[in-house]
């Protein structure tokens, strides 16, 4: 069916340490409130646009996410490298291309993070 799907409600990742990753998301300037409904995992929510991103508790044997790879759209990709500054964080440099600035970094919990400075 062509044309249904129009957009990205939701992402959840999942992470051993869930504070860890919000605190890496929220130096790039990603707010996060905690969560938990009902008995399920306390989690952090945040809304960017329409999208709902989720960090959730990794749990042993549980499914992984590791292999994510997510884009954020940033002001300056600059400003956010030195917020999360880390070694080993940076997989490719800052480069110009025809879509704009991009980088990609390694976040806490292994996903690969696109950042993309629009022209």
């Amino acid at each position: 069916m062509s044309g249904a799907v129009f957009g990205l409600s939701l992402v959840v990742l999942r992470a051993a340490d869930v504070a860890a990753l919000a605190a890496f998301y929220g130096d790039l300037g990603v707010g996060f409130t905690w969560e938990q409904h009902g008995e399920g995992p306390r989690h952090a929510t945040a809304r960017l646009g329409d999208t709902v991103l989720e960090i959730y508790p990794q749990t042993a044997g549980g499914s992984s996410s590791s292999g994510a790879r997510i884009g954020l759209i940033v002001r300056s990709i600059d400003a956010a490298l030195t917020s999360v500054a880390r070694p080993g964080a940076i997989i490719a440099p800052p480069e110009d291309s025809p879509w704009g600035r991009r980088c990609v970094l390694r976040d806490p919990a292994g996903h690969a993070v696109e950042l993309a400075e629009r022209p």
